[in-house]
């Protein structure tokens, strides 16, 4: 019986992670500073409809000597309008897989591939995602890849 519920639970994941694959790309954001003094941002304009599910997917390489946060703030607006600001992690830390994690000579380096949060788009409308990234004061960071990918 434990193997038979094990097996369903797999192919229920399985299930789950081919859903997420079939999601059609609509927007990619490269940043290349992290924001410190500054903000350094990119953003994307997208027309939306209500009731869309917008996948946030990060694609992030970084290495540092000290333990980080590193997080991607959006400023959402619609229409011309501001909504909340939006925290996204870019390092997975909520996740399983996707991660890779080397440490040599006291640096780290890690990467994450993979999906990090959705976002219910609430009216139709024109949407500007613009985004910054921010870690925390380790000058040590060293930011390699951060991408912001947005599927649907």
């Amino acid at each position: 019986m434990k193997k038979l519920v094990v097996v369903l639970l797999t192919v229920l994941c399985l299930m789950g992670c081919a859903e997420e694959d079939k999601k059609t790309e609509i927007g990619r954001i490269a940043l290349t500073e992290i924001s410190r003094d500054r903000f350094f941002t990119e953003e994307i304009t997208l027309d939306l409809k209500q009731g869309e599910v917008i996948s946030f997917w990060t694609d992030t390489a970084v290495s540092y000597e000290n333990p980080i946060g590193l997080a991607y703030v959006v400023e959402v607006q619609v229409n011309g309008t501001n909504k909340p600001l939006l925290r996204l992690s870019a390092l997975g830390e909520h996740s399983e897989s996707g991660v890779k994690k080397e440490v040599k000579d006291g640096r780290t380096s890690l990467s994450f591939l993979g999906k990090i949060e959705d976002y219910v788009v609430e009216e139709t409308g024109t949407y500007l995602f613009k985004v910054a990234i921010m870690a925390s004061n380790d000058y040590s960071i060293e930011l390699q890849k951060a991408v912001l990918i947005l599927k649907k």
